[in-house]
């Protein structure tokens, strides 16, 4: 169950984090130049309004714009742990000539990300748990129903003398198909009846053998007379 769901949950967070990544590199393909293009220009309100566009992404979570010197525009709130971070230089050309302008950095917060996964990791966890215990539930059942009771019927009637000198004959409840408890159930009924038939014999002889002694004791009677 751990290992499913450690493969599942891992192959979710891959795909979060390639989101993420198709996000950030939006930044980085429709808003950089303009960002350049406005810093360049010093035009602040038009590029607040750009870097305020760029934070409707749905993965864009903080936004900076800054020198070594100053912070230019600074969106959201800066994350320290738990965060996807890309950095780019804002450069601008005149001709030959590139100009380092300042560098933008954009953060994406993966702490709901991981309060998702753990939320189906134990969704994943306990669906799994359930399935097992229901397996298991219907293993022992099947093992109960097809092995353990009638062994316990054959016990019972092995140590079941009520019905004479031999052991009490078995009735299976009706099973899926004749398997290897039917053979021996039905093993067990023709010793039981062997042993009920040498019984017989044995008391039919035991029979012959008293009504000759007893003809035997009455002859020697008459001839003692």
């Amino acid at each position: 169950t751990l290992v499913i769901s450690a493969i599942s949950l891992y192959r979710d967070f891959q795909e979060e984090l390639s989101h993420l990544d198709t996000d950030l590199k939006q930044v980085e393909s429709s808003y950089l130049s303009s960002f350049s293009a406005s810093l360049w220009v010093e035009d602040r309100e038009l590029l607040l309004t750009q870097t305020l566009g760029a934070m409707r992404l749905p993965s864009v979570d903080y936004l900076r714009i800054a020198t070594k010197d100053e912070v230019i525009i600074e969106l959201g709130t800066e994350i320290t742990q738990d965060v996807v971070e890309r950095r780019w230089p804002m450069q601008f050309s005149v001709g030959e000539k590139t100009f380092e302008l300042a560098e933008l950095t954009v953060q994406s917060d993966l702490s709901a990300v991981y309060q998702d996964l753990w939320q189906q990791f134990f969704f994943l966890l306990t669906t799994e748990a359930i399935k097992i215990l229901l397996l298991m539930v219907g293993v022992l059942w099947v093992a109960f129903r097809l092995l353990v009771n009638p062994l316990q019927l054959l016990s019972g009637a092995v140590s079941d003398f009520s019905g004479g000198n031999a052991p009490s004959t078995v009735t299976l409840p009706k099973r899926w198909c004749f398997d290897e408890v039917s053979l021996l159930a039905q093993k067990y009924n023709r010793s039981v009846q062997k042993v009920r038939e040498h019984q017989a014999e044995l008391e039919a002889e035991r029979d012959k053998a008293e009504v000759a002694n007893r003809k035997k004791s009455e002859f020697l009677a008459t001839m003692s007379h």
